[in-house]
């Protein structure tokens, strides 16, 4: 076909796991529940970077080098 360029290329965007995030079809759902989580809480679209820091605040842990931030 006569592709060319370069296989790999950098990207700003890191913690991906091999797809395009922009593909609506390409998203899923989160739920949480237990102590301390408002139920039927409605968050909207999240970045998947946001889980680690919102299950860490949860457990009194500080992850100091996330990208994401803690949902509530």
């Amino acid at each position: 076909r006569g592709w060319s360029g370069p296989l790999v290329s950098s990207t700003p965007i890191t913690g991906m796991h091999g797809y395009v995030p922009t593909q609506p079809e390409m998203r899923s759902v989160f739920f949480m529940a237990g102590q301390g989580i408002t139920p039927s809480r409605q968050l909207g679209e999240i970045d998947m970077r946001d889980i680690a820091p919102t299950i860490a605040r949860l457990l009194g842990i500080n992850l100091k080098t996330a990208e994401g931030k803690a949902l509530f």
